[in-house]
């Protein structure tokens, strides 16, 4: 990928989003320790069988990070200068692609809990659009994100204002040489034809081709 196509900033959602899946995580393989001391203590539980209900814990365990791991992977917005590309899926992707000139509004939605856990969901509304656009959930530090996402907007929208003033006045500029060029050019021809008849006709001649060119 060219230096000039690399995102700015990869935005991906918060692991603490992921808080009842950590929990589970956690929460089976200490299960499944106490159960074994409590069967082994009460009903005199073989190693073998004990030794099956933790590896089985291990590979619940195991599934639900890998789930997390792919859900997590399969969704992550890239902030580029002038552009914001959403990425969906872990092996057939999808991209939605928005300008940020064309940002109308970015909302986040925070449930309480999210509140607390410090994230949220942010959603793009663009111009000539109704609805969302784009609605990532998930997102650490939300208002932060929506904070900077809105600056590099404000500038983008600011820089190509100044681009498109400066266009408008180097059309006056180069208008005002023209219209310089056209007088002087007036001026002369006027000189010349105020010259005797019997002057060098080589002159109007140039003097013609040289409008015939300028026009």
């Amino acid at each position: 990928m060219a230096e000039k196509d690399k995102p700015q900033k990869i935005i991906y959602q918060s692991w603490i989003y992921y808080w009842v899946y950590i929990f589970l995580l956690i929460l089976i393989p200490f299960t499944s320790i106490n159960v074994i001391i409590f069967a082994t203590a009460v009903y005199h539980l073989s190693f073998e069988i004990s030794l099956l209900i933790f590896i089985v814990s291990i590979i619940f365990s195991i599934i639900i990070y890998v789930y997390m791991w792919i859900n997590r992977s399969s969704h992550k917005i890239y902030i580029y200068g002038e552009k914001i590309v959403y990425e969906i899926g872990f092996l057939n992707k999808k991209y939605k692609e928005i300008k940020k000139k064309d940002i109308r509004a970015v909302e986040v939605d925070q449930p309480l809990i999210h509140r607390i856990l410090n994230i949220g969901t942010l959603k793009f509304a663009t111009a000539g659009t109704t609805g969302y656009e784009i609605i990532f959930e998930g997102v650490k530090s939300p208002h932060k994100v929506k904070k900077d996402i809105e600056k590099s907007a404000k500038e983008l929208k600011k820089l190509e204002e100044k681009k498109k003033k400066e266009k408008e006045k180097k059309k006056l500029e180069v208008e005002k040489v023209r219209k310089r060029k056209l007088k002087k050019t007036l001026r002369f021809v006027k000189k010349v034809n105020k010259k005797p008849k019997e002057e060098d006709d080589e002159e109007k001649t140039q003097v013609k081709i040289f409008l015939k060119v300028y026009k």
